[in-house]
């Protein structure tokens, strides 16, 4: 590396102390005025010094989304040692697609799988990490398919009953996404209401299974949530568990944003009987203080 690379790197770190000292949570300034003030016009100079007033502007016009006063999004804060894990994957640059292209990061993405199964109590239990909660759910629902309909990875869905999903009326925006992705459509998704205190009625939830089989449909999943993204409500999993088992349903939980109660004494009892569930979501760049995307 020449030394006037080096230096570059050496005041881009410093600019970004400054920019994590700095209380500035958003912008003050109109889209109109950062266009005006920050060039970001494709072809423009990439000199040395202009990437460095590029950085300035970039640090000065963007969300602090790791202010203790930011309360938008689901943000868990900066992580020093996330961090470096952030430069460290960057800079070595590898993919994880097979273990001669990436040795170290494999075996760390094993132990982590191997640990956070653990904590949902799964047995010998396995994972991936994905590129957020909504393609976690994703494959969840996925995996339900296979497992339930295992001819439409051949045949496609053509031949195959109309297949139907559960979810609370509260659930993540996601779950209907899927249900379009993987051509379940969505008038197939049936939301479940919900109590008082949000949380998926257990009784409505039977009555919509035993509606959907009388109309000759094929219910293959249930999706919980463990910690919804506007009430932060936990639906309860012992319940929802003892539904599933008696009709032969896949259970997923989306633990996206709740899942890391598991990691507290206190409040791991929230996620009682995730260990009976067929898959969860969880993701660390919530509550965990990882940076985007951890999941």
């Amino acid at each position: 590396m020449r030394k006037e690379e080096e230096i570059l790197l050496e005041d881009v770190h410093a600019k970004i102390l400054s920019y994590l000292d700095n209380p500035q949570i958003k912008p003050i300034e109109t889209v109109e005025n950062i266009k005006k003030d920050f060039n970001i016009k494709l072809g423009s100079s990439s000199d040395f010094n202009h990437i460095r007033t590029s950085v300035d502007k970039y640090l000065q016009y963007s969300t602090k989304t790791s202010s203790s006063n930011f309360f938008n999004q689901l943000y868990g804060g900066f992580s020093i040692t996330g961090h470096i894990g952030e430069m460290l994957s960057s800079i070595t640059n590898n993919s994880m697609y097979t273990y001669e292209m990436s040795p170290v990061s494999t075996l760390m993405e094993i132990e982590l799988v191997e640990k956070m199964s653990s904590l949902v109590g799964y047995e010998n239990g396995g994972g991936i990490f994905v590129p957020g909660g909504s393609n976690g759910n994703l494959l969840a629902m996925l995996a339900a398919r296979q497992k339930k309909a295992p001819e439409t990875m051949k045949k496609g869905l053509f031949k195959t009953p109309e297949l139907t999903l559960f979810v609370s009326k509260d659930s993540h925006y996601s779950m209907v996404k899927s249900a379009i992705q993987l051509g379940i459509g969505m008038d197939n998704v049936m939301k479940v209401d919900t109590d008082s205190e949000g949380k998926m009625l257990v009784s409505d939830l039977e009555r919509l299974i035993k509606k959907s089989i009388g109309k000759k449909q094929k219910p293959f999943f249930v999706g919980a949530t463990s910690g919804s993204t506007v009430r932060g409500s936990f639906d309860s999993l012992n319940d929802i568990s003892k539904i599933c088992e008696k009709y032969n349903l896949w259970l997923h939980v989306d633990g996206s944003w709740g899942g890391s109660a598991l990691l507290s004494k206190t409040h791991r009892n929230l996620l009682e009987g995730a260990e009976k569930s067929d898959s969860l979501s969880w993701c660390a760049h919530k509550a965990m203080a990882q940076p985007l995307i951890c999941t």
